[in-house]
């Protein structure tokens, strides 16, 4: 619903009450000459988590699109719960409320500023509904769905507009299964180029807030999560913080996990250009080797269980290995392009095979995908979380674990049965001291005749993803 509106001194002053809790770190007001920004609407009623197009001509949608920074404030302050950017194909710009949004009614400014300095601003009336609830007494508990890694795009993280955005029609299916209501956790959405152990502490907070339609919380929720979504996921799990430090939820809310084509040890095309990555970063987390991806691993008596959550893992394999962009070794049908089989298989989990699940698609849809920090890789299949029909291997896994029956099981194909990690596996390594501190000298690490490579922490952390030669 977005039509125009006038505002009443009272629901002014409202609203500055309000901002109390809208509203994040106090930014200085700028001083520096604006002009108007010209929309075709000033008024938007949203619910959390579901975006909605802001409506202007298009030479106002490109210059959002296109601008080097964008801010919505509310009286002289930064909101921590309205996000504007762009959604992932760059032809709109869109506005929705966080998990942070508190529900009301607000005016706030939103102001832009291009790659040459020019900014303009305009005023918004916004309604904040809360989340869709759960009915009561329902079967089967709601779905969050977990989105992966936005890379290559401008200026920064692309708002999802819908699930299907990555998932395709998974959502109206598990609907039709009995799911009473499916959200989707936007990483983009809930903490724009945060690290996984932001996000991770931002999911907590989004599983919390979903609530029965009597406002009692759900007690329990499934999670599926594609790619960095996966490891959201597991962080959260874990309880990992920013600090390397461990604080575990006692509940974790969590019925049944799907991790789809997760980088549980990293991705080795970003591997590959780890140089070009930014550190700190979600991007250096996904590095094979990486100090997040290795405390991850080991954080519960040198391993991670997953919280005993019964978990199942859907892994592609259309796609090529390369271990290095030197490398003469190419090897077959041993990852989506992205993710090798050792990196996505719950075999540092789980000890039955079955738990994985090897389909024949891509990460992405692409035939080939271009980033900016990632270089190009080709894949020739369709993508692996894209469910197009009900008949996609990934839908019929899905829908099939989560409904507790044992379909699931014999579609794809297990790791028993792969060329690959039928014997083979990766490897991570780091010497540690006494005192829990990497050892900082290490030059060289080889396991056998196996040489291991520097990983992300360069000089304390090794690896070898290659399934070419069995290591474990």
């Amino acid at each position: 619903m977005v039509h125009g509106m006038k505002t009443s001194a009272a629901f002014h002053r409202a609203v500055t009450a309000a901002a109390l809790v809208m509203c994040g770190a106090t930014c200085a007001t700028s001083q520096t000459a604006v002009s108007r920004m010209t929309l075709l609407h000033t008024r938007y009623e949203l619910r959390m988590g579901e975006p909605a197009e802001i409506l202007a001509p298009r030479e106002t949608v490109d210059f959002l699109v296109h601008a080097k920074t964008r801010r919505v404030t509310m009286e002289g302050q930064e909101t921590s719960g309205l996000v504007v950017a762009a959604n992932q194909s760059q032809d709109r710009i869109l506005i929705a409320p966080t998990f942070k949004a508190k529900p009301g009614e607000y005016t706030v400014t939103l102001s832009a500023t291009s790659e040459t300095g020019e900014e303009r601003q305009t005023t918004l009336s916004v309604v904040v509904r809360p989340r869709a609830s759960v009915p009561n007494a329902t079967a089967r508990p709601p779905v969050v769905l977990l989105n992966g890694w936005q890379s290559g795009l401008t200026n920064s993280c692309a708002v999802a507009t819908t699930s299907a955005t990555t998932f395709g029609n998974l959502a109206q299916y598990l609907v039709s299964d009995g799911v009473p209501a499916v959200y989707l956790f936007d990483n983009c959405l809930e903490g724009a180029n945060q690290t996984i152990e932001v996000l991770a502490n931002n999911l907590g907070a989004f599983l919390n807030s979903i609530k029965y339609d009597d406002g009692t919380q759900v007690a329990q929720i499934d999670l599926i999560g594609y790619s960095l979504g996966g490891l959201i996921a597991r962080t959260y799990l874990a309880g990992m913080q920013p600090n390397q430090t461990y604080t575990p939820p006692a509940n974790t809310l969590v019925r049944k996990l799907v991790l789809i084509a997760t980088p549980n040890f990293g991705s080795f095309v970003v591997g590959n250009y780890v140089n070009t990555i930014t550190a700190g970063t979600q991007g250096a987390e996904l590095a094979p080797g990486s100090a997040f991806l290795w405390n991850l691993a080991t954080w519960n008596q040198r391993g991670d269980d997953l919280r005993g959550i019964d978990a199942i893992a859907i892994a592609g394999n259309a796609g090529t290995f390369t271990p290095t962009l030197s490398s003469s070794t190419v090897l077959s049908n041993a990852s989506d392009g992205l993710v090798s089989l050792t990196s996505a298989s719950l075999g540092f989990a789980y000890q039955k095979s079955s738990a994985t699940r090897i389909v024949p698609y891509c990460h992405l849809d692409q035939a080939a995908f271009t980033s900016t920090s990632l270089g190009t890789f080709t894949c020739g299949a369709a993508g692996i979380a894209n469910v197009t029909s009900e008949s996609h291997n990934t839908s019929q896994i899905i829908r099939s674990f989560l409904a507790g029956t044992t379909a699931w099981s014999s579609i794809g194909t297990s790791p028993a049965s792969d060329r690959y990690l039928a014997k083979n596996g990766g490897m991570f390594f780091a010497f540690q001291a006494a005192n829990g501190n990497y050892v900082q000298d290490l030059t060289q690490v080889a396991w056998g005749t196996v040489p291991l490579q520097n990983g992300g922490d360069s000089g304390t952390i090794f690896y070898h993803s290659c399934p070419k030669q069995q290591l474990l």
